[in-house]
């Protein structure tokens, strides 16, 4: 008996050597991006019942790395069965997105949302809960058919030269180049050329010729208008040597090359590359003075942004970001500029079907604005990137990984027409009698709060607009005069498969008194919608409650000779109170933001918040009469918001030992909040914390010689919300 224990003793002890062998091995592979053989290793030790958290996980990540969103789902769901990172939410959601699975995504996205409230990936998914809907409402406007470039290997579009077809493949059509990329272990890509007929058919491929394909990658390209450059993607391999990052990866490089002779020079490299980051996916402007390309330098806003050059005097401008109206958390790549100037790129961090979704932008005076998704069923739920679109925009070619394919990415063509044109209507009325109103005034105003259009009533009191179709966001504001109450309504015409929004039938009617005002954001200044506005009447103590509209505007209907209280509250900002009269006032209107500051700051917790003008007399700890009135206020903004908990934190200037400054800074932020006690806050509200000379606003640190008004800039209390 004591030998078989010892058998089964020392068996049990190479079986766990083993498989810690097999676990370093996995993340040997994993950290060197060697996924496909890493998916291997993790898979049979998951099959034999290995227990480890980071086994798991990592063999989730791999499986979405390949674009296994199959089994990336799969793997996901159990990660996340034990972990609440919230990461592996986002993740385990967009799994589920990929695999067309909406409802369960949406329900997992919005833990995720609890958890990060700050993804704005996730707040624009949460602003339009239709989004899903409003994308597969475009299906009338495409066909999408594979084609005969599609094969078991990797493949998608590169650029258009005349009647040429440039695309991406890991087929390896070269016999003496053998090599696999370790990511996926797949041969690595080179560029390819087949010739379109006037139906857009593609005839069969040919390697490109000239000293551009290597060993390594080649991927996405683009020509000059002329066809005598060429800018394309390349691993970073010039003249038979790769160069690599510090952390030992090969990053990709944009290239250039000139056609002379007929033939293609030598590449050279854009002088914009690094050895540190990547830049690829170029695409040149018809004029060929603006370049676009995806880059993971630093300080972008996410994975992969996209960037843009200007050529000046024969040389290419710092590349520029296109910012947040473009480039999210997540990650933005291959453009693709129209001859028109709109930019078509694809992004996982805007709202789509799943992995990548391709997007367009319009151009307006070198800018770009409101972005919108291309729609079902050029968009699919798997990737779809690479698009490439003909000068008539009728048709193009794209790739994509879904399903139906026949290998990894395939190459789809497509047709397309135009998005149908779009007005939005309505009718404005006398609430009293039911008659159009005239010279009523109508204001169409887009989201950044401009006025574009304005219309004055006639006869009939009915208004129409012409919208842009690429404009995701307008309001239509509606006044006649001072006297009469006011409208406003938002609409998102994007994707509405209709030729026209309805506003419906407006009724204003007239007013004799009444008050109003416009609630912004204190550190934006952008308009705050929502917001839910209360008015109490202090005759008949009844309430009246409106939110906010799009325009951060309020509007409230009041009695002659009466006092109002209001409050303005809405979660995540520190709410306000304030009050009013029309008592002896003529018929008009009272501007609220008179009695009521309505720049309403969002609460940040355990921020400190510096409380102006409490000071304190050297080496004392009592309340000052100065500091006494900025306390209450402290007093107002909890009685305001009677769920907030806060800390009183004091400092003190650096005269005196470290110890006694300790002990007199905590008998400051204790009378502080002994005060806010006395004047009735509950205990429980209020906690205190002395800080010492540990954080110093100056420089006047022991040994340093400063004036008394210095040192009192030192002696100070703040408070920071703790919870809410």
């Amino acid at each position: 008996m004591k030998n078989i224990c010892t058998i089964l003793l020392i068996a049990t002890t190479v079986l766990a050597s083993a498989q810690g062998g097999q676990i370093r091995k996995g993340h040997h592979l994993y950290e060197d991006m060697a996924y496909a053989d890493a998916i291997e290793v993790y898979q049979k030790l998951d099959d034999h019942g290995v227990d480890d958290p980071e086994v798991l996980r990592n063999l989730a990540y791999s499986y979405w790395k390949v674009r296994d969103f199959g089994m990336a789902e799969e793997y996901f769901a159990r990660v996340t069965e034990n972990s609440w990172n919230p990461e592996d939410l986002y993740m385990y959601a967009e799994s589920l997105k990929s695999n067309g699975k909406y409802e369960q995504a949406d329900r997992v996205m919005k833990e995720y949302h609890e958890a990060v409230k700050t993804d704005r990936r996730v707040q624009l998914q949460m602003e339009d809960e239709d989004y899903i809907d409003e994308i597969m409402a475009q299906a009338e406007r495409f066909t999408v058919e594979n084609t005969n470039l599609s094969t078991a290997a990797t493949e998608f579009p590169g650029a258009l030269l005349n009647d040429r077809f440039i695309f991406v493949s890991s087929r390896n059509e070269r016999a003496s180049v053998k090599r696999t990329f370790k990511w996926t272990n797949e041969p690595f890509l080179d560029l390819y050329v087949s010739t379109i007929d006037d139906n857009g058919g593609l005839g069969n491929p040919e390697l490109f010729n000239g000293p551009i394909n290597t060993r390594f990658h080649e991927g996405p390209l683009t020509f000059s208008a002329d066809g005598t450059t060429m800018m394309f993607t390349r691993n970073n391999f010039l003249h038979g040597v790769k160069g690599r990052s510090y952390d030992n990866v090969t990053k990709l490089k944009i290239y250039v090359s000139e056609w002379n002779n007929n033939a293609w020079s030598e590449p050279e490299e854009f002088p914009y590359n690094s050895d540190q980051y990547s830049t690829g996916h170029p695409t040149l402007s018809a004029d060929g003075t603006r370049l676009y390309f995806a880059s993971d330098k630093e300080g972008g806003f996410g994975g992969t942004d996209i960037y843009m050059c200007r050529m000046v005097n024969g040389e290419w401008t710092s590349p520029v970001n296109l910012g947040p109206g473009i480039n999210t958390e997540g990650n933005e790549m291959f453009p693709f500029i129209h001859p028109d100037g709109t930019l078509f790129y694809s992004s996982d961090g805007l709202p789509g079907l799943g992995g990548l979704d391709v997007f367009e932008a319009a151009q307006k005076e070198g800018f770009f604005y409101r972005v919108e998704n291309l729609g079902y069923p050029l968009n699919s739920s798997a990737d779809d990137f690479g698009i490439l679109v003909n000068q008539e925009r009728s048709q193009g070619y794209i790739s994509s990984n879904r399903l139906e394919g026949n290998g990894k990415d395939d190459i789809y063509f497509f047709t397309m027409t135009p998005r149908k044109s779009l007005a939005l209507s309505g009718l404005v009325v006398d609430a009293t009698t039911g008659n159009p109103l005239q010279g009523a005034e109508v204001q169409l105003i887009d989201a950044s709060g401009t006025t574009l259009e304005t219309a004055t009533l006639t006869d009939d009191g009915s208004f129409t607009f012409e919208l842009d179709r690429s404009q995701c966001n307008y309001h239509v504001h509606i006044t006649n005069g001072d006297q009469w109450t006011n409208y406003t309504s938002s609409h998102t015409p994007c994707n509405n498969p209709d030729g026209t929004i309805d506003v419906g039938t407006v009724p204003l009617e007239p007013l004799r008194w009444s008050a109003q005002g416009k609630i912004r954001n204190s550190i934006s200044l952008q308009p705050v919608e929502d917001v839910m506005v209360t008015l109490t009447d202090k005759l008949t103590g009844e309430k009246t409650s409106l939110f906010s509209n799009s325009l951060g505007a309020v509007l409230f209907k009041l009695e002659k000779n009466r006092d109002y209280d209001i409050r303005f509250e809405k979660e995540g900002y520190f709410a306000k109170t304030g009050r009013f009269s029309t008592l002896n006032m003529e018929p008009g209107i009272i501007d609220i933001n008179k009695f009521v500051d309505l720049d309403m700051e969002a609460i940040v917790l355990n921020k400190g918040i510096r409380i102006e003008n409490i000071h304190y007399d050297y080496n004392k700890a009592n309340i000052r009469k100065d500091a006494a009135v900025e306390l209450d206020k402290i007093v107002d903004l909890l009685r305001d918001n009677p769920t907030m908990k806060i800390e009183m934190g004091s400092h003190t200037d650096a005269r005196g030992s470290a110890s006694y400054n300790q002990k007199l800074s905590e008998k400051r932020a204790r009378a502080a909040m002994e005060y806010l006690i006395d004047q009735g806050i509950n205990k429980d509200r209020v906690t205190y914390r002395g800080y010492g000379e540990e954080i110093l606003l100056n420089t006047c640190e022991n040994g340093v010689k400063c004036s008394d008004e210095l040192h009192e800039e030192n002696r100070r209390t703040e408070f920071k919300v703790t919870d809410y």
